[in-house]
């Protein structure tokens, strides 16, 4: 008969027992996974938004919109519109990046929605107010909101350059409101500001749902009177350089609201209808408290190629962005492909970095956070904004794209 073990060795199997239990019940136990990251993401106004769980997929939506221009007043956009005609123009997801409050500033990929389809049956319907064969591209170097890096007066418009005496036409059908030169009354900065010009008020309505008008200025003459009602593509003067302007072009204004109103522009690269084959970019630049960023010079890089194009956030508040798409910056009459958006400051120092694919007849959303406070001009004379509009340079291939 074999002795009991003494209490102390008794306790001491015990417990190794216990480790051994407590150590096969541990390697058994499933995994816990790991916390997952929540993607913040900041989206213009009256735009969709995709949930994503794990992998950042951009997906095209199901039914594209048509362009098809129409008299009929459009509600406002909602995040459910579906078109039913034909596609031409649609809307394309894109990855942007928003980067880390950090030393390096080092960008961070998050995603932004596609902009809802209701967007470009609202938009784009209005005809170019130059004829294609005297060269109807917008001019890019003095943009819609620009001032040229700081020298000159914010831009309410876009500018055609095109010889003296070249047939400017009615972008939309309407009534004429004004015809003739305002040097009896205000409607820009100051009288005499656009020389002689004609304002015609449309019948179509923005997605604001306000009075939509158009304003040709410079014009060398008039060729329609005070209450006349006019058609798409009728003549309606000839391009000139009275009022403020050195060198004869168009200067072409889209205004929502008062059609008198300096202060209620629009820019007309989301009114106009795209040239053929061309695709656009339409953005918004913030800071990391969510203020919008004026003046932010972006480069479009075609990538694989040596064309870079260059556009700039609107300066200040003279300038609005459209309702709908909330945007502060926009670059239409590019070719199709792929392109690297670049935000660099005053210094060199990249803050954005993305590569995105344009599609022809597609306007593709892109958005960037940046850090709060850099610079990306020379200090200037403060009263180099004061100087006046200068002869507008005549487009070239690297112009268009």
């Amino acid at each position: 008969m074999s002795k009991p073990l003494p209490y102390y060795q008794s306790k001491r199997i015990f417990f190794a027992v216990a480790a051994l239990i407590a150590l096969l019940a541990g390697a058994c136990r499933p995994e816990e996974a790991p916390p997952v990251q929540v993607l913040s993401v900041t989206l213009p106004a009256d735009e969709v938004v995709m949930l994503v769980t794990e992998t950042a997929t951009a997906a095209p939506p199901s039914r594209t919109p048509t362009l098809t221009p129409t008299a009929t007043e459009t509600s406002t956009p909602t995040r459910t519109a579906t078109p039913s005609a034909t596609p031409s123009i649609t809307p394309s997801a894109t990855i942007t990046a928003t980067p880390s409050v950090t030393p390096s500033i080092t960008p961070t990929p998050s995603l932004t929605a596609t902009p809802t389809p209701q967007l470009f049956t609202d938009h784009f319907s209005l005809h170019r107010p130059i004829p294609p064969a005297a060269n109807d591209l917008i001019d890019r170097v003095y943009p819609y909101g620009g001032t040229q890096r700081g020298v000159l007066q914010v831009h309410t418009g876009s500018d055609f350059p095109a010889s003296r005496f070249t047939p400017v036409l009615a972008a939309d059908d309407g009534i004429v409101i004004f015809a003739g030169d305002d040097r009896g009354q205000t409607i820009g900065r100051h009288p005499d500001y656009y020389g002689n010009l004609v304002i015609i008020e449309h019948d179509t309505r923005p997605p604001e749902g306000r009075t939509f008008s158009t304003l040709y200025g410079h014009l060398e003459d008039v060729a329609v009177r005070l209450g006349e009602r006019v058609t798409q593509g009728q003549q309606i003067g000839r391009v000139g350089a009275t009022g403020v302007a050195f060198g004869p072009h168009l200067h072409f204004e889209v205004r929502v609201g008062n059609p008198f109103s300096f202060f209620d522009t629009r820019n007309p690269d989301l009114y106009l209808y795209p040239q053929p084959d061309t695709a656009m970019i339409v953005g918004l630049v913030t800071d990391t408290n969510g203020e919008r960023v004026p003046e932010v010079p972006v480069l479009i890089r075609r990538v694989g190629g040596n064309t870079t194009f260059e556009t700039y956030t609107y300066a200040n508040n003279t300038v609005n962005s459209s309702n709908a798409w909330g945007e502060n910056f926009v670059r239409g009459d590019i070719r199709p492909g792929d392109y690297e958006i670049i935000i660099t400051t005053y210094w060199g120092q990249n803050v954005f970095r993305e590569t995105v694919t344009l599609d022809a007849a597609n306007a593709t959303w892109i958005e960037a956070v940046i850090p709060p406070d850099l610079q990306f001009w020379p200090d200037l004379n403060p009263q180099a904004a004061e100087q006046v509009e200068t002869e507008t340079p005549t487009p070239t291939a690297e112009s268009f794209g």
